[in-house]
């Protein structure tokens, strides 16, 4: 029952001059504490950084569920090569509702296929057409 303007969309804006951001919040892959690994894979969630959302590389792409311990000390210690390009950020945000071509069909599609009903008198921005995405399915 939640509606768009009941989330915080930056929860983070307001503490940026206090922490400022850090590029290592934009390595990609597996990260560990003992034998526990877990994905961290901030592509999936780039609106919390006032980038624009693209659509995500899939999560084997990145952090392939083979690795071994070893390997994912070796990616952790040369985090740099593992951090997101300019070219997998995209452009800046200036709005929350800001995303790529294709994005929001993609989700709806892919990311989001049950859609919830939209409570009347809210206006929604429709998704865009993308011709790539349009001949996938």
């Amino acid at each position: 029952r939640l509606l768009p303007h009941d989330i915080t969309w930056t929860p983070y804006e307001d503490h940026r001059d206090v922490c400022p951001f850090n590029n290592i919040a934009l390595y990609s892959g597996w990260i560990r504490c003992g034998s526990t690994k877990i994905r961290y894979l901030p592509e999936r969630v780039l609106r919390q950084f006032d980038y624009v959302q693209t659509i995500p590389r899939d999560p084997h792409a990145t952090a392939n569920i083979l690795m071994t311990v070893d390997q994912i000390d070796q990616h952790w210690l040369q985090y740099m090569k593992r951090v997101l390009t300019s070219d997998m950020l995209g452009s800046r945000a200036t709005l929350p509702s800001d995303t790529a071509p294709g994005y929001m069909v993609w989700y709806f599609r892919i990311s989001h296929p049950y859609i919830i009903c939209i409570p009347e008198g809210y206006s929604v921005r429709s998704p865009e057409t993308d011709a790539a995405v349009q001949e996938e399915t």
